[in-house]
């Protein structure tokens, strides 16, 4: 039973991530990658499915009542309430581990802390409806009409990619957080050093205060001449997996790596442009 298990969270996984890289694609008018992972996987969507059908298979039990026959609004609302307590605690997880967020839901009404909110749980909920009324027999008849060895075989390819995919992001997201701290802590030094040298032309020439206050645009565009050096620099650097996962954080908790972040995706986003119209000038 394991095995099924498995291979159903591995399905909908895939299935999430279908759904949400169409849904953003279309939003964002170029093609998203969406999810935590690099590989075209949502854990998040897997984890409710299994969830879910280990509730309903349980209530099944203790009622004597088959699962397919459980009324839709009750339905929904167990789907609805456990999507959002899923996503709070994903959201909440990853923030903690990545000082990170991937999802902000503050510009919703009805929403907590930006992490769910009322609409999106309501469109999980019709979602997991149509999932496990529909959809989830459909795969049930299927999973379970393939023999256990191939089934047993499929299951552990899939844990196998699965860890490999997880490690890959893992390391790939340290090291990039790693990269952008870096960058600011080398901001940060030059910054001083540039205002410390500043500050000493500006004494010795405080009665041409015209003078100073021109230096001191130099030191600020000298500033944004190094920080796009450093960006370019980072940009080379930075694996697709990197690329990415950049991609697809929604903001940072620092204020400092959130900015940059969004100049690190800025420059990509230049870069695909070119890419796409190599004949531009």
């Amino acid at each position: 039973m394991l095995t099924y298990y498995i291979n159903e969270f591995v399905v909908f996984s895939f299935l999430g991530w279908v759904y949400e890289s169409i849904f953003c694609t279309v939003r964002k008018h170029h093609w998203q990658n969406r999810g935590f992972l690099f590989g075209p996987v949502c854990p998040i969507y897997g984890s409710c499915v299994v969830l879910g059908d280990l509730l309903f298979r349980m209530i099944s039990r203790k009622t004597g009542v088959e699962w397919s026959a459980t009324p839709l609004w009750e339905v929904f609302l167990a789907a609805m309430l456990g999507s959002a307590v899923i996503e709070f605690l994903t959201s909440y997880i990853l923030e903690k581990r990545f000082h990170a967020t991937w999802w902000d839901y503050s510009h919703l009404p009805l929403n907590i802390q930006g992490r769910i909110s009322l609409l999106t749980s309501l469109g999980f909920g019709a979602g997991g409806t149509i999932i496990f009324r529909y959809i989830l027999p459909l795969s049930d008849r299927i999973l379970k009409g393939i023999p256990e060895v191939p089934a047993l075989l499929i299951s552990y390819v899939f844990i196998a990619v699965m860890a490999a995919d997880l490690a890959l992001t893992e390391a790939s997201l340290s090291d990039l957080l790693t990269q952008i701290q870096t960058r600011q802590a080398q901001l940060d030094e030059e910054m001083e050093q540039r205002y410390a040298r500043l500050e000493e032309r500006g004494a010795k020439f405080s009665e041409a205060k015209a003078a100073a206050v021109q230096k001191l645009n130099t030191g600020f565009r000298g500033l944004n001449t190094l920080e796009h050096k450093l960006q370019r620099r980072h940009g080379r650097f930075m694996s697709l997996v990197q690329r990415n996962v950049l991609q697809n954080i929604h903001h940072f908790q620092s204020e400092d790596q959130n900015s940059i972040a969004e100049s690190l995706k800025a420059k990509l986003r230049e870069k695909r442009k070119r890419n796409r119209h190599p004949d531009d000038p």
